[in-house]
């Protein structure tokens, strides 16, 4: 980590221009890779590290990074084995290196590589494309939580009352990492919001449903568990993305 932070700073103090590679480890969608200012990155633990070291050596943009926004959490590092555990320094690489492996799936460095080149080249070749970043939908996220707001004032104390455990990163986490950007209900992508699964819940990541704002609006209103008003495979797949939640959650 400390011999990239100083080649990035190297580089950038001497207005060589850089590309480097994050975190792969413990990734596997290919969907999810992505070009970005390092100042802009999120949801990778290896970016927000090499962000942080250049932000203390006063760099804090200007250096273009391949990294993927899935979230980590569905994978652990590997254990050691029984022998390893007494003496796990004797294993190291080197000293104060990690004993622990990170599991990586063979594909994703890789990719990283070939999108590095792809990169260059096209530079290079006076032909520069224009990285879409994919999930930088903030203004989104900034309007689902200030709809959130006036949806927890709505709350009846018989439910009770507004309770909201959340803020712009969780709505940007919910709608993205949870529910892909869609209405757990109908699918639909186009005005979707959050709201209580639970209405007799607090407003958290472990009781938040995304949904189109009309769906919402019903949803909102019903006067039953909604384990009695929507079809079994509905219930199962909230259940589903919950629990991955819980899941991911645990793991922050």
């Amino acid at each position: 980590m400390d011999t990239k932070v100083d080649l990035l700073e190297y580089c950038t103090k001497r207005q060589i221009r850089v590309i480097s590679a994050m975190g792969a480890g413990m990734k596997s969608d290919p969907s999810r890779v992505q070009i970005a200012d390092i100042g802009d990155t999120f949801e990778d633990p290896m970016s927000r590290a090499v962000r942080r070291r250049l932000k203390a050596r006063n760099i804090h943009s200007g250096i273009d990074v391949v990294y993927s926004v899935e979230k980590p959490g569905k994978v652990q590092l590997l254990s050691l084995a029984d022998s390893q555990k007494d003496e796990p320094g004797d294993f190291s690489v080197l000293p104060d290196f990690r004993v622990r492996i990170v599991p990586v799936l063979g594909t994703m460095p890789a990719l990283f590589g070939i999108t590095m080149a792809t990169h260059v080249l096209t530079e290079l070749a006076d032909f520069p494309t224009e990285p879409l970043a994919i999930k930088g939908r903030h203004a989104l996220y900034a309007r689902v939580m200030r709809e959130l707001g006036t949806r927890e004032s709505k709350v009846p104390e018989s439910c009770g009352g507004p309770l909201l455990q959340m803020n712009t990163a969780d709505c940007g986490y919910m709608i993205e990492e949870i529910w892909r950007g869609k209405s757990a209900v109908s699918g639909v992508t186009d005005k979707i919001t959050l709201t209580r699964w639970h209405r007799d819940q607090p407003m958290s990541t472990a009781n938040c449903i995304c949904l189109t704002k009309t769906e919402a609006d019903n949803h909102d209103k019903l006067e039953c568990p909604p384990e009695q008003h929507y079809s079994p495979e509905i219930v199962a797949y909230v259940e589903r993305r919950l629990a991955e939640e819980r899941h991911l959650s645990s793991m922050r």
